[in-house]
C-alpha cells in the first residue's frame, strides 16, 4: 500500500472512531428513525468495524464498510471534501484543506435519490439533502 493510502486510512479510521475535529457525521432518515439504543449500537459497530479486505477496500483507504444489525444491512461511507464542502479534496491527507463527511445509511437508502440525511453536529440536529447542509 502506498504511503498516502496508509495516511488516508489512518485519518479515516481516526474520524470513524470518533475524532470529530476531522469532519461531519451524517445519518440518513432511515437510521435516525431507529430507537435510540439501536442507533447507538449501530454507531458503535461502525466505530469498531475492521473487516477491510482487497475485495471491499480496493484502494486501502478505509472509506466504506457494511454493518449488519437485526437482519438489516447498513453502509457507512467517508468522502473527503474541501473546506467549503463544494468539491472533493485534492489533498485528503491535508487537515487544513480537507473536511471528511461520514454518512451512515440503510443499504437500500444508498440507491435512493435524493438522499436525505440528518447531521450530527456538536449534539445539534441539522437536516441535509443531497450532501448539502441546510441551515
Amino acid at each position: 500500500m502506498k504511503r498516502q493510502q496508509c495516511k488516508i486510512a489512518e485519518l479515516n479510521d481516526r474520524f470513524r472512531k470518533g475524532d470529530s475535529s476531522l469532519g461531519l457525521w451524517l445519518i440518513t432518515v432511515g437510521v435516525d428513525a431507529l430507537p435510540s439504543d439501536k442507533k447507538q449500537s449501530l454507531i458503535q459497530a461502525m466505530r469498531v468495524y475492521n473487516n477491510f479486505s482487497e475485495d471491499n477496500d480496493p484502494y486501502g483507504e478505509h472509506d466504506f464498510g457494511i454493518v449488519d444489525q437485526d437482519g438489516a444491512e447498513y453502509f457507512w461511507e467517508i468522502i473527503c471534501y474541501d473546506k467549503s464542502l463544494q468539491h472533493l479534496s485534492g489533498h485528503p491527507t491535508n487537515l487544513k484543506t480537507t473536511t471528511r463527511v461520514l454518512t451512515l445509511m440503510r443499504a437500500e437508502e444508498y440507491y435512493t435519490t435524493p438522499v436525505h440525511t440528518v447531521a450530527l453536529l456538536n449534539h445539534h440536529t441539522v437536516v441535509a439533502a443531497q450532501g448539502v447542509l441546510l441551515e
